[in-house]
């Protein structure tokens, strides 16, 4: 790994042909970003930060289907998702979550 110097905001914004206040933002909410990236939520080949409305469904999906994976070494689909995440929303009482 080569020594880079830290680059100011107008000097990253030529490098990587974007607007400066972008670098802003971006530096600005690094943490954020950072800890996004960790939970797969943002990176290289997504454009958008895609957040669940519904955070606790979210994470309910995400355990069962860990739980799924770590002990039934099973393979999960789309289909077998959706029912499980329709049958969390109402647990939760989320009337209006379409999976």
């Amino acid at each position: 790994m080569t020594y880079r110097p830290k680059n100011s905001a107008t000097a990253l914004a030529k490098e990587y042909n974007v607007n400066p206040s972008t670098i802003s933002t971006i530096l600005a909410s690094k943490s954020k970003l950072l800890e996004m990236y960790e939970k797969n939520l943002v990176g290289p080949e997504k454009k958008r930060m895609k957040l669940s409305s519904y955070d606790d469904v979210y994470k309910a999906v995400i355990y069962w289907f860990d739980q799924i994976q770590k002990y039934n070494n099973l393979t999960v689909s789309g289909c077998d998702i959706q029912p499980q995440a329709l049958k969390f929303a109402t647990m939760l009482g989320h009337r209006d979550f379409k999976a």
